[in-house]
């Protein structure tokens, strides 16, 4: 047989330096131990007071700052207190002074007072009845007006009959020196005509020149004496002047200022017959300070005076001028073809609003 080992269980037994080894390694470790934690412990707390420190800081500022905007509203208060109090005094003064201008002249009740007196109560304002309100009337325009004038007037009583059949306003100029001038200028002066001198003046071409014309070459002397002249014989029936030809002349600034010069002696009105378009006649009538007005339409000249249709539409234009400009000058001759027309448009355009003056109506 086999025999087998046993082997002995012994119990290990711990020798008294190993017990003390362990116990100092031991108290070593929980040493250390002990001071990590309280060296943590202390680290923290020191934390958590330096939080509270900086809160308590930051309260500490937001206080002094809500201290110092308390104190800056303060010191705004006063100032404004400082400016009111004088406004308010300003202001009462005048509410006191419109009182007194308020209550002057209103009755003012009274009552007994226990003095056997009395003591005027609040003045009684009178009750304002409310304003109606006014209906506002609305604008209304002057109506275009056209002066029409008639030229070359005082050769015949016979071509001038016709305008008597005319019941509208017309201004007729009446040629100087003439045999029916100073009788046409007589008849003519009574509404609803005007009359005036129709001044001979040189024109451009070399045609026929009515006696007294005033031409470019006469001097200051001689231009003064027919003006003198031609004046003396219609006056005091005419009220103002315009040009019978004059191209050349109304171009002549020495010869317009002449003439002018005379018109405006006698307190009466030019008009400009325009029949060149270098006249300086309106520029020296207005440097002058006189009344002037300037033709914009003929309504029978060159080769269409005897056309009918065109004589209307001469017309039509005329109206139309004054529509948009608020007046218009135009100037006729006393044609029978002419003056039919005439009589024939003028209250046709009447009805449709344009009102027929006399020149002086026109002139500014």
């Amino acid at each position: 047989m086999v025999r087998r080992r046993r082997h002995s269980r012994r119990k290990a037994r711990v020798s008294p330096q190993g017990a003390l080894i362990g116990l100092v390694f031991f108290l070593i470790i929980s040493f250390f131990f002990l001071d990590f934690l309280y060296k943590w412990k202390e680290g923290a707390g020191r934390s958590i007071k330096q939080v509270k420190q900086i809160e308590k800081i930051k309260k500490i500022e937001q206080v002094e700052k809500i201290e110092q905007l308390g104190q800056q509203i303060e010191q705004a208060g006063e100032s404004v207190k400082k400016e009111k109090e004088p406004l308010e005094s300003k202001v009462g003064k005048e509410v006191k002074e419109i009182g007194i201008k308020v209550t002057e002249g209103i009755r003012t009740e009274a009552e007994p007072s226990e003095t056997g007196g009395t003591e005027e109560l609040l003045p009684k304002l009178k009750e304002e009845k409310p304003e109606e309100a006014k209906e506002e009337k609305p604008i209304t325009l002057p109506p275009p007006r056209v002066a029409l004038i008639i030229d070359d007037l005082g050769y015949s009583l016979r071509a001038a009959k016709p305008l008597l059949d005319i019941k509208y306003p017309l201004t007729l100029s009446i040629l100087p020196g003439l045999r029916y001038s100073v009788s046409l200028a007589k008849r003519m002066s009574q509404p609803p005509f005007e009359a005036t001198l129709h001044l001979p003046l040189e024109p451009e071409g070399k045609g026929h020149l009515e006696r007294g014309t005033i031409m470019v070459d006469m001097s200051e002397e001689k231009v003064r004496d027919l003006m003198e002249k031609h004046l003396s014989l219609l006056l005091p029936y005419i009220k103002g002047v315009n040009g019978h030809m004059g191209s050349k002349a109304t171009a002549d600034k020495r010869i317009m200022s002449i003439v002018l010069e005379e018109v405006k002696k006698r307190d009466l009105y030019f008009v400009d017959s325009y029949t060149t378009d270098k006249s300086v006649a309106l520029e020296v009538a207005r440097g002058l300070g006189l009344k002037t007005a300037s033709r914009q339409v003929f309504l029978d000249s060159g080769r269409e005076r005897n056309n009918p249709d065109y004589i209307r539409a001469r017309m039509e234009e005329l109206a139309d001028i004054a529509r948009k400009e608020g007046k218009a000058v135009g100037i006729g001759h006393p044609r029978p073809l002419t003056l039919k027309i005439v009589q024939e448009m003028m209250p046709k355009l009447a009805k449709e609003g344009i009102l027929f003056v006399t020149a002086s109506e026109v002139v500014e």
